[in-house]
């Protein structure tokens, strides 16, 4: 029996920027797993993609409607299990805020982020996270039991780095601007946590990966993007590679 990838599926456009961090990183580390079994090949999975307006889920959150969307997310995800997804992602640590909508509404597993980061962290070694994001996922209480689970503190930095963070995503990466001067202010920001009492942080917004792409820290630094799709990828080759 030929055993093929699992179809993986996402709801993007959150930002579109985000999505297509997504998709590159899906492939290409599903291109080099599947190198390791078929040397000469150029495989990847196979992936479906459903992107939302940004716009339209952004005047919700300004306006703290997540009922509205939690169904936009949920009937996003409908359509990828229609169109075949055996699992769905979604492309963004905030949308995770309606993940229990969006599970209900389907059949296929929802690849969960807080669970990718959990791994990822208590495979660190680290004891308290400190979580950078919207002020929405920062301050609440999204990453919370999946991390204790593994003895591993979670909190939002000080409010000061809450709100320049929060700032930054909506008004600057959300728009497309990565500049140098936002690029600098994120790593100033960083590197100020273990005065805050932490010894790690994790970057639980899509754009931030984007925005810090290359830089090294001298704490631990999560990727949830990367945490995330390496998730889904062992979903989605389980038996292959």
């Amino acid at each position: 029996m030929v055993h093929l990838p699992r179809v993986i599926g996402i709801v993007g456009g959150l930002t579109w920027e985000a999505t297509a961090l997504y998709y590159d990183r899906l492939n290409r580390l599903s291109n080099a797993r599947l190198r390791l079994q078929q040397p000469d090949s150029a495989h990847t999975v196979r992936i479906l993609v459903d992107s939302l307006d940004f716009g339209e889920i952004e005047k919700l959150a300004n306006r703290e409607d997540w009922p509205a969307i939690g169904r936009m997310l949920r009937a996003s995800a409908q359509r990828l299990e229609h169109a075949g997804a055996a699992c769905v992602l979604l492309a963004a640590n905030t949308a995770h805020l309606q993940a229990d909508m969006v599970r209900a509404g389907i059949r296929v597993p929802l690849i969960h982020v807080a669970d990718a980061l959990a791994a990822g962290a208590a495979a660190g070694k680290v004891r308290r996270v400190a979580i950078l994001g919207t002020r929405f996922v920062a301050r609440g209480t999204l990453f919370d039991a999946a991390l204790s689970a593994h003895g591993i503190a979670v909190a939002a930095p000080d409010d000061a780095t809450v709100e320049r963070i929060d700032r930054m995503i909506f008004d600057d990466l959300a728009r497309g601007r990565f500049t140098p001067e936002v690029r600098s202010a994120a790593r100033k920001l960083v590197e100020a946590l273990p005065e805050q009492g932490f010894d790690a942080a994790a970057l639980c917004c899509t754009e931030l990966p984007v925005l810090l792409r290359g830089e090294s820290f001298g704490l631990p630094v999560f990727d949830t993007v990367e945490l995330h799709v390496r998730a889904a990828l062992d979903f989605a080759l389980e038996g292959i590679a």
